[in-house]
């Protein structure tokens, strides 16, 4: 394991690659993926809501990384 997987940023290693970004894939039909990357949610989550997940929890994963307080502002910024 690499010096980013044994610190638990698994999507920084260099020999790791994510869907859709560093590997085709992420809008095919079918996919293969490992066990562990795949999370069933629940029925009461609509397809519409359910691609929305992975942006709110990078919001609040740096959310929990930096101190902000109620009636400051963020940006959240995004490249491709």
């Amino acid at each position: 394991m690499c010096f980013n997987c044994r610190a638990g940023q698994t999507s920084l290693c260099p020999n790791g690659a994510l869907l859709g970004r560093d590997a085709d894939g992420g809008f095919a039909d079918y996919l293969v993926a490992p066990r562990s990357h795949v999370f069933p949610l629940p029925d009461a989550i609509d397809n519409q809501t359910a691609p929305l997940i992975q942006v709110v929890t990078v919001c609040l994963h740096a959310h929990r990384l930096v101190n902000t307080f109620p009636g400051q502002s963020v940006v959240v910024w995004a490249w491709v």
